[in-house]
């Protein structure tokens, strides 16, 4: 059997997560949007709120999830791609947007809400494939 390609399981990582966040009753707005300024893998809305997704599949888990893959320099492109967002939305307010990080490993679901406000605490889910 050959092994799937680490594009394949990133790939398969955002249909999970889609699927949960649709299971959740969020409503799915689009999937690897390009902009300037990088890619959204996911758009999520409920109600006023609209999440933007950036899902990091793992096939193992080293250390604690917190923030894995997240630099000082990927921040600071997420919030230009939240600002683009923001001047594309019409009257969508920035205070709306919320630019969300997801890890999946091989058996957990870590969902950090707001990667612009350390106060917000991620969410675990355990989960089967």
């Amino acid at each position: 059997m050959m092994a799937m390609s680490t594009t394949s399981i990133g790939r398969k990582g955002e249909q999970w997560v889609q699927a949960w966040f649709e299971w959740q009753g969020y409503q799915t707005k689009g999937r690897n949007i390009l902009t300037p300024y990088g890619e959204i893998d996911l758009w999520v809305t409920m109600g006023q709120r609209h999440y933007l997704i950036e899902v990091k599949t793992r096939r193992r888990m080293e250390g604690p999830p917190v923030f894995q893959g997240l630099t000082s320099g990927k921040i600071r492109r997420l919030k230009l791609i939240r600002s683009y967002m923001v001047n594309q939305g019409g009257e969508i307010e920035k205070s709306q947007y919320f630019y969300s990080f997801i890890v999946l490993t091989p058996s957990r679901f870590y969902w950090f809400p707001n990667v612009f406000n350390v106060q917000d605490r991620f969410a675990v889910c355990p989960y089967t494939v």
